[in-house]
């Protein structure tokens, strides 16, 4: 049996503070102290919605003796997309992140007993 999947995940953009970096944040106040905040950092730290597509073909139910197996193969940002994922702010002038994991793919052999 052969199957095929294909998969897209969005991640949507997204703001990693309530408050402009160097701004002061209080529960009661919100944020306060807009003057000191540092507007083109604070807008570095936006991170842009972003897709990534996956697939996988699977043949499967392959007879091994009592048992059955399957080989897939698979790959996962196929469209090797490299924006940021994560971003924090550190001391309000040092900002430390991640990237998305680069195209990878793999095959995969799976035995039922």
């Amino acid at each position: 049996m052969l199957s095929f999947r294909v998969d897209g995940q969005y991640i949507g953009r997204h703001v990693r503070l309530q408050c402009p970096i160097g701004s002061t944040q209080s529960p009661l106040i919100g944020c306060s102290n807009l003057a000191a905040a540092d507007l083109a950092l604070d807008r570095a730290l936006i991170i842009p919605a972003t897709w990534q597509l996956g697939a996988r073909v699977t043949l499967g139910d392959i007879p091994l003796g009592s048992t059955k197996a399957a080989i897939s193969l698979w790959g996962k940002n196929l469209t090797d997309s490299d924006e940021l994922e994560f971003l924090f702010p550190i001391l309000d002038t040092w900002v430390v992140g991640s990237f998305q994991t680069p195209r990878n793919y793999g095959i995969d052999l799976s035995i039922k007993f």
